[in-house]
């Protein structure tokens, strides 16, 4: 510390100038224990005492801190004393300077102990910044009277440097606290939980970190049901509830949103971990009254462990996270990280780190399946699908491609990549098959690309810079997300089918809500979800659903077609039902625009599917 290597020069009196001096070693002292050896130290340079001190008020206003320096020898003392009955407590109370020239006729505690230590007089100065009191600063001498009003005067002088450093500290210090802990739940926050990951990975030798990735599911239902002040609620809750089944050595923060991290004790090893989570799982389900009205929460759980603390923080947090989207999708709740888990993370990893360049360097491609005419085989069109073979990890799978270019932030360079390629493929097409002038391309958009305001602008000038036509490049929706109304993706679909763009619902017949965009936007074309085609030769049930969504379809003028074709029967079914537009490896697999350029188009259908392809 400061406090420990610093000697008092009483010649230094001449070689320095207040308060630029106090100032440069004020700044060089770092903590606030060495600010204050430092203050002390100078006390005793521009005022001759035998004994300095600080005296800093508590939080409770009923104690004091006393850091005190005497003589020439660096003896910093650490001790409370009350404010009551003390003449340091009396400095701060009066927020006026005390002098006391003869301590021994003093009966205060502080003087009693001030003579007992050789003292006979004693000057205390109040430490005041912006109407806060912070405490004092305090010179004794050995001789009675030995204090003038120069001496005063020096103090006053040192100690508003001194209050005014502490109301700087201060305001800093709340505001490391506020960063410290999230505001709604009073957990740490999304910082100070990682860096406690971090601590406990370079500092725990070889006994293992468990983290535990919390994620709410059904949260967004909840908020979109009764509000955001009840999903805070909710949270609230689940925060406490979860505080109460963790031990005394576990640590929890939020990570935001509905999402919490938990870094397990040392001892938690495998067994452990996954006990915590099930008790998690428990708690997280019991309902939360929000007014008049009872909801719960599910949670998805990732458990990963370091065994051996190698992993950084950023990897460890990683798989957790990865482990708790398996156990989303699988619905089980809780899954422990495994080899399999590893190899995603570093799948996820690569891909982070080369995604802009293949965009910039053609890492990316396009494979077209096309859409058939059932009657006679004739392409119509196709689905353009992206597709991206990493050159360490291989076939990237296309929902992380997506997932990975919003979290990274490129969604204005994918989005521009998509149009660019799917423009000039077809393009090409158009040159070397003259049969193409009426073909079209399709593609699939994400809710994150449509939410990109400049995404309307960027497909009509791609039009305009290939001299396509609004209807040679539309776009599919998938079924499982909503628009929301009033956002900036509906206002993008609306912008796009004002300008004659083809929009087409993917996957239908498996989400929800998704017959309101019927109103709302000029859909031209639906897909039958693969499910439904898949069981209409064996399910009754199915056929009358797909044969309802057809109906619809016909009604409202929108062409239907089913999607996931892989056996001859399937196709029968389909036409019988009055689809005449079919899609799926029996009819064409997804490939390459060399293969497609290559294709022949009235080629006879596969009798086995070629998924395998």
């Amino acid at each position: 510390m400061v406090a420990d290597t610093w000697k008092v020069d009483w010649d230094r009196l001449d070689r320095v100038q207040f308060p630029i001096g106090f100032l440069e070693d004020l700044a060089a002292a770092g903590s606030l224990r060495g600010v204050m050896d430092v203050a002390a130290s100078w006390l005793l340079l521009i005022v001759e005492a035998d004994r300095a001190s600080i005296a800093l008020l508590d939080d409770d206003k009923k104690n004091l801190s006393v850091f005190s320096l005497g003589g020439n020898e660096a003896i910093p003392l650490e001790t409370k004393v009350p404010m009551v009955n003390t003449l340091v407590g009396e400095a701060v109370a009066r927020r006026d300077t005390l002098y006391t020239p003869d301590l021994a006729a003093s009966d205060r505690l502080d003087a009693v102990k001030l003579v007992q230590g050789g003292l006979s007089s004693s000057l205390s100065v109040p430490l005041i910044s912006s109407g806060r009191t912070y405490g004092s600063v305090n010179v004794g001498s050995a001789n009675i009277d030995a204090f003038s009003t120069d001496d005063s005067r020096n103090l006053s002088g040192l100690g508003g440097l001194v209050a005014s450093y502490l109301r700087v500290h201060s305001q800093v210090e709340r505001e490391q606290d506020l960063a410290r802990t999230d505001e709604l739940t009073g957990l740490l926050s999304r910082r100070a939980i990682i860096g406690k990951v971090r601590t406990r990975l370079r500092t725990a030798d070889l006994c293992p970190t468990a983290l535990l990735f919390v994620d709410l599911d059904g949260f967004k239902l909840i908020n979109d049901a009764y509000g955001h002040i009840a999903g805070d609620v909710v949270l609230r809750h689940v925060a406490e509830r979860f505080t109460h089944v963790l031990r005394n050595d576990d640590t929890i923060g939020r990570l935001g949103g509905d999402e919490f991290l938990i870094l397990l004790g040392q001892s938690s090893d495998e067994s452990a971990a996954l006990g915590v989570a099930k008790r998690l799982v428990e708690v997280c389900s019991q309902p939360v009254s929000v007014g008049s009205s009872t909801v719960s929460a599910r949670a998805s759980i990732g458990v990963a462990i370091s065994t051996d603390n190698s992993d950084a923080a950023e990897s460890l947090l990683s798989e957790a996270d990865l482990a708790m989207y398996r156990a989303k999708r699988s619905r089980s709740q809780v899954v422990l990280a495994d080899a399999s888990v590893r190899r995603h993370a570093d799948l996820v990893a690569a891909v982070d780190r080369d995604l802009e360049r293949a965009l910039q360097d053609g890492g990316l491609s396009f494979h077209y399946q096309p859409v058939r005419r059932l009657d006679t085989n004739e392409i119509l069109g196709c689905e353009a699908l992206v597709r991206w073979v990493h050159p360490v990890h291989g076939w990237v799978p296309a929902q992380m491609l997506v997932d990975r270019v919003e979290a990274n932030g490129l969604t204005a360079s994918f989005s521009r990549w998509c149009l660019d390629r799917a423009a000039r493929d077809l393009c090409q097409l158009r040159k070397l098959d003259p049969t193409w002038q009426t073909k079209t391309f399709s593609l699939n958009l994400s809710a994150t690309q449509l939410e990109w305001p400049g995404y309307t602008k960027a497909h009509l000038g791609t039009l305009v810079q290939y001299g396509l036509k609004s209807s040679d490049l539309g776009i599919e929706l998938v079924d499982s997300w909503t628009v929301k109304a009033g956002s900036v993706a509906e206002q993008t679909l609306q912008e796009l089918g004002s300008h004659g763009m083809p929009i087409g619902l993917d996957d239908f017949g498996t989400g929800h809500n998704v017959f309101s965009y019927f109103s709302r936007f000029p859909v031209k074309s639906i897909k039958v979800d693969r499910s439904l085609i898949a069981s209409i030769g064996e399910n009754e049930t199915a056929r009358k659903v797909v044969d309802g969504l057809v109906r619809l379809a016909r009604d409202l003028d929108i062409e239907a077609t089913a999607e996931g074709i892989e056996r001859p029967e399937q196709v029968d079914i389909c036409r019988q039902i009055g689809i005449n537009r079919g899609q799926g490896y029996l009819l064409a697999y997804p490939m390459s625009i060399e293969e497609l350029i290559e294709l022949d188009e009235l080629g006879e259908l596969d009798e086995e599917p070629v998924a395998s392809r």
